[in-house]
């Protein structure tokens, strides 16, 4: 009886918000998420910025790592995707606006929230987090999740803002459902999971194998990257000559991206671009240097590398944090990049290499020498300044811009 009732009840508050969605605006813009932007001019801007939406300084504190209860000795699970939901009604008398999620997912994952996609990640150690618009009453959060095997988990942190400026915060938990299939539709509000099992807690924040995870909006590091190059290398060293590299990045659903910080060194010498843009270049590889830009808005960011080896060992090591925002949500979305196998190579410098039209479909994925840390290199000193917008010899001119901090 109390489960009929309670589907009842949110039959009622899911056809109250889809209705409230069709004729009311909610805060500042009613656009529904799952609205692409339109494909802008490609720049980067640098200095003061008038789109620059708070970022909620969100962790994982009291967050637990979950599944479903397939799981077996040892922590592991079986290989696939699962469907994990959580539904969240408002307090009585509070009017939710927009969310922000906090979330990773040991393998990968998609999240939706009222059955529009918001965004994906591939990379557990890192964390993304997303802001999305709400409805009033009641709201789902869904995620498919995959397992490519070993362990699995979800962990994640919402925090949700009223049309009174307070918030509120859940976690991943026992509240959320899990299923061991993904049944079709199940990220929608009226899909009906009181069959689902609750979702089993495998340990809180922290707990091996996981241990931290990188956050967006904390002091970037470097330490997570990778020494990448192209598979040239030879024991430990390389061909001497330039080389090209790109790692392409496309904001959430309905987002742009609004600014990016970079932490880069090469050994020997770099040139870097986003979206065709000379941004800076260095060739002191033992101390990486620091760029933050402000972007205009565009349907990817693409980092593009001309990188020049000297003789003996060769690598690129990076790290990246990009902001992405919503027009008129007062809040902002991030993800962290860092070298890995996901960046391509060329064992070349094509022309037009650094521009974000360029197609580089053909390219090889980078080779991956090792962590920071490892020898010949040992351990990278960060510096907070960067590199001078004067590209290294050979190197693309780009445009410059003359302002970059």
């Amino acid at each position: 009886m109390v489960r009929a009732g309670l589907r009842l009840l949110y039959s009622l508050l899911a056809f109250l918000a889809a209705d409230f969605a069709v004729g009311s605006t909610i805060g500042k813009n009613s656009e529904n998420q799952s609205k692409a932007p339109s494909a802008p001019a490609t720049s980067v801007r640098i200095g003061n910025d008038s789109f620059a939406p708070r970022a909620a300084a969100l962790d994982f504190g009291a967050s637990k790592w979950i599944w479903t209860n397939e799981l077996l000795a040892g922590g592991v699970a079986p290989v696939g995707s699962r469907a994990f939901r959580k539904t969240f009604i408002a307090p009585l008398g509070k009017v939710p606006v927009t969310a922000v999620i906090l979330i990773t997912v040991d393998d990968a994952f998609t999240l939706s929230v009222n059955g529009a996609a918001v965004g994906t990640g591939e990379n557990w150690q890192f964390a993304e987090s997303f802001c999305v618009a709400l409805q009033p009453y009641l709201n789902v959060f869904a995620v498919t999740a995959t397992n490519d095997g070993g362990p699995a988990g979800i962990l994640a942190t919402v925090q949700v803002t009223y049309n009174d400026g307070s918030t509120s915060t859940f976690v991943s938990d026992s509240t959320w459902r899990a299923s061991p299939t993904v049944p079709a539709g199940y990220e929608q509000l009226s899909y009906d999971d009181n069959s689902w099992a609750p979702a089993i807690i495998e340990g809180a924040y922290g707990v091996a194998p996981w241990g931290q995870i990188a956050i967006p909006s904390t002091p970037l590091s470097i330490t997570r990257a990778q020494w990448i190059w192209t598979n040239e290398v030879v024991n430990g060293s390389a061909p001497p000559g330039p080389r090209a590299f790109r790692r392409t990045y496309t904001p959430p659903f309905g987002q742009i991206a609004t600014s990016a910080t970079i932490i880069i060194t090469v050994d020997d010498q770099y040139s870097l671009y986003i979206n065709g843009i000379l941004v800076g270049s260095g060739a002191t590889w033992p101390v990486a240097q620091t760029y933050t830009v402000n972007l205009t808005p565009a349907p990817n960011v693409v980092f593009a590398v001309y990188a020049v080896n000297g003789g003996g060992p060769a690598g690129l090591l990076a790290t990246m944090e990009i902001t992405t925002a919503k027009q008129g949500y007062d809040c902002s979305s991030g993800a962290i990049l860092v070298t890995d196998g996901r960046w391509k190579s060329n064992s070349g410098t094509p022309i037009g290499f650094q521009l974000a039209g360029y197609d580089d479909s053909s390219w090889p994925a980078a080779t991956v020498e090792g962590p920071e840390g490892i020898p010949p290199w040992g351990n990278i000193a960060v510096s907070s300044s960067s590199g001078p917008v004067t590209a290294v010899g050979g190197a693309p001119a780009g445009q410059k811009n003359a302002a970059v901090v």
